[in-house]
C-alpha cells in the first residue's frame, strides 16, 4: 500500500468522524449539558449527516471526483451522534422524576402520574 492512499484513508477518517460527531458532542456537552429527549437527537442527528453528506458531495463535484461514494459513512454518523446525545436520557429523566415527587408542592394527580410513569421506567 503507498504511503499516500494510507495518508488519504486517515486524513478522510479523521475528517468525517471529526466534523460528523463535532457538533452532537457540542450540543450533548456544552449546549445542553444533559442527554436529549430521542426525538430531539434524531432530528439533530438527521440534519447533521444529511447537510455534511451534501457539503461533502458538493465539495467532491467540485474537485472532479466523478465518482463520490454513497455515503454510507454518514449513516453511520448519524446512529453515533444519536447515541452520544441520548445516552444516560432514561436515568436522567428517571431522576428529575424522582427529584419532583420528593417535592411538597406537587399535587396528588400529578404524583399519581408520576409514580405511574416511574413504575413503567424502570422496568
Amino acid at each position: 500500500m503507498e504511503w499516500r492512499v494510507l495518508l488519504e484513508l486517515i486524513l478522510s477518517f479523521v475528517v468525517t468522524w471529526g466534523i460528523g460527531l463535532s457538533l452532537p458532542c457540542l450540543i450533548r456537552y456544552r449546549i445542553a449539558r444533559a442527554p436529549l429527549e430521542p426525538w430531539k437527537a434524531n432530528a439533530i442527528a438527521f440534519a447533521n449527516s444529511l447537510t455534511l453528506w451534501i457539503a461533502f458531495r458538493f465539495v467532491l463535484l467540485l474537485l472532479d471526483q466523478t465518482e463520490p461514494g454513497p455515503g454510507v459513512v454518514w449513516v453511520l454518523v448519524f446512529f453515533a451522534s444519536r447515541w452520544i446525545m441520548t445516552r444516560g436520557w432514561k436515568e436522567s429523566l428517571i431522576e428529575r422524576a424522582e427529584r419532583r415527587l420528593e417535592s411538597k408542592d406537587i399535587s396528588e394527580d400529578e404524583r399519581a402520574k408520576l409514580e405511574d410513569g416511574l413504575g413503567r421506567l424502570k422496568k
